[in-house]
Order: structure tokens, then sequence, then C-alpha cells
């Protein structure tokens, strides 16, 4: 029954895409209930065929299907066809980070992750940040293991002093990155405020930004969110800003605005005090 419901509804082009969208995420839901995984993926063979066809919230729709199907190739693809096309959108940055790091592509990751940070810094982003820091880390590790190994074989002299500094600068990054990843970790577990996004939306060229702060102190706390609203490269189309609070300790508060601009494709805000 639902089912069918979902098929019919994701035919109906008279409907909006939003709920065509919606038809399409149950529709997945359904095949992979009933086991039907090939038929789940069939979901977003045309995103991955010809993704230059299909809009930004289209390709990371068809990216969720591919996620929640456990095809991590097609994930990878989908979501780095999404960032090519809005590669400042924190959705876009999040979730192809997660993949990278699937793919144990730790240095795309590192990139990402410090976009995403900039771009979203009191968001829910800590822990892709320290699986970055540590897979970094474990790559250095084992790059550092092979090196001595390799001295401990060889008796080239010249040969021995390329290893010697080659191990010291391996060594070093293993340290770093491994310090990253546990400040990175404490940093996620007592974050004393959160910012949680439940729109962005254009209609018409007129934009909406809204969502929540957490504020995860006992005292209550006034927040003020800079918010500047990016075009595809990154220029600042449009700024806005909002007061929130006073929020209670352990509370949270809403916000929303809106701005009025063309070309307006994603947004960042300074970090909240």
């Amino acid at each position: 029954m639902a089912k069918t419901a979902f098929e019919s509804l994701l035919k109906d082009t008279t409907v909006k895409s939003a709920y065509r969208g919606q038809a399409g995420s149950g529709l997945v839901t359904v095949y992979l209930a009933l086991g039907d995984t090939a038929a789940a993926r069939a979901m977003y063979q045309p995103q991955l065929e010809n993704p230059t066809a299909y809009s930004f919230n289209e390709l990371v729709q068809a990216g969720v299907w591919a996620s929640r199907a456990d095809d991590a190739a097609a994930g990878l693809k989908l979501f780095h066809a999404a960032y090519d096309m809005n590669p400042y959108h924190r959705d876009a940055l999040a979730n192809l980070t997660i993949f990278e790091l699937k793919a144990q592509h730790y240095d795309s990751a590192l990139a990402l992750v410090t976009r995403l940070h900039e771009v979203d810094p009191d968001g829910d982003n800590g822990r892709v940040a320290t699986l970055t820091y540590a897979g970094l880390a474990k790559k250095y590790g084992d790059m550092n293991r092979d090196i001595v190994t390799r001295f401990a074989k060889t008796k080239d002299a010249k040969l021995k002093k390329v290893l010697t500094d080659s191990a010291t600068i391996t060594a070093d990054s293993n340290r770093f990155y491994t310090d990253l990843a546990v400040k990175a970790n404490i940093a996620t577990d007592s974050m004393p405020v959160r910012v949680r996004f439940s729109e962005f939306s254009d209609v018409g060229n007129k934009v909406t930004l809204a969502g929540v702060i957490e504020n995860n102190t006992s005292s209550d706390k006034t927040y003020t969110l800079k918010v500047d609203f990016l075009d595809k490269d990154g220029k600042v189309v449009a700024s806005q800003q909002a007061t929130v609070g006073p929020v209670g300790g352990q509370s949270t508060g809403h916000f929303s605005m809106t701005v009025t601009a063309p070309g307006i494709t994603a947004f960042k805000y300074a970090p909240l005090d």
C-alpha cells in the first residue's frame, strides 16, 4: 500500500519537487525494508549517471539514499557532485567528509573539515573532525613504522640519513594529529553552545534561515548570531544578524532571519561567544 502510494506521488509531475523527494525517500525506505537493495539503489542511478542534470538538493538527497543503501562508492560520487555545485554549503561539506573518511581519504577530509568549521563553527561537526585527525595520525604512524623497518634493513648511509629525516617528520605529524584528535573529541563533549539549522530556503531570491541555539551551560545567555550569505564562490552577497535570548541554561532559543538577494547558495556565521 505504502509502496504504491509513494510510486504514484513520485511520478506525479504536478506536485512540488520537495514532495516528490519525500516520496522517493519513503520508497527507498520501503525497498530496504523489503530487502530489495537493487530497487533502492536504482532510485539514484539517474543522478549517478548524469549529476549535472540535477539540482544541488536532488544530489544531496540521492547521496542520502545511497548512504541508506550502504553504497559508499555511489554516495562519494553523489556528494562530490553536490560539493562541486555548491562548495560552501554545510550539507555538502559534512556529508562529503563522511564519505571521504569511509574511503580513508584523510587529506581530502581535512580540507573539507577545515572549511566546514569556517562556515559552521558551532555546529555538530566534532565527530568528523576527530575521525579525520585520528585517521591522519594513523596514516603518519603507519608511515613511520614502515620507515623504521626500512632503516633497520638498509646499510646505505645516505639512505639512512634520508630515512632518519623522514622518520622525524612522520613521528612529529603523528603526534600533532593525535593531539588534535584528542582535543577535538574533548571539545565535542563539552561544547558550551551549539547551533542547529532547520531551514535554509530560497523562494524568489527571498532566503530564510532558521534554527535553534542550544545553551549547554547552567547560566542564562543572550547570543548574537551574525550570518553572511554566500554565493557559490564563497563571496558574501548579504549579511544579517539575530539576537537570541536570553536562553536559559540547558535550554534552546529559536531564531529566524530573512534576506532578499540573488545568487545565495550557502551561508556562514561567526563563532558565538
